[in-house]
């Protein structure tokens, strides 16, 4: 059975800053409390910078270790900086201006086009430079 919306509810939801969501407000108030107080403020400074330090240097790992995601934590650790700090926050802001155009750059389909004929171009001259060295050599290894 569908349900038929009243004429009188908004087809979409009101759209609510995270400033405004309930979740939020008590991280809100606990940070407005905390500047009030030097050394309170201070104090929580230090925390968001060494848990921001913390999972960037997670993302450093995660881009060597399979198991973590690396430029996901990387991010996720530049955001947490950046809400305290404003070089952090200028830094997060080129790499959005970055990952931007690298994306329109991936989904343009001129560029597209060229990567892949250079890709099938590359794995063409690897196939014939295995199969020449087949050829010449056999199957057997150098060494």
């Amino acid at each position: 059975m569908t349900r038929v919306p009243d004429h009188d509810t908004p087809a979409e939801p009101p759209q609510v800053s995270t400033a405004e969501r309930p979740r939020f407000r008590r991280l809100r108030n606990a940070r407005e409390r905390a500047r009030q107080r030097r050394a309170l403020d201070l104090t929580w400074r230090v925390v968001v910078f060494m848990v921001g330090t913390a999972v960037i240097g997670a993302g450093i790992a995660g881009l060597i270790l399979p198991a973590l995601p690396g430029w996901v934590l990387i991010f996720i650790g530049l955001g947490l900086l950046a809400t305290e700090f404003a070089w952090a926050e200028r830094l997060l802001d080129r790499v959005k201006d970055r990952v931007a155009v690298a994306t329109d750059a991936a989904l343009n389909p001129a560029k597209r086009r060229r990567l892949v004929l250079v890709t099938v171009v590359v794995l063409a001259l690897v196939a014939a430079f295995v199969a020449w060295y087949l050829v010449t050599y056999g199957a057997r290894l150098p060494f």
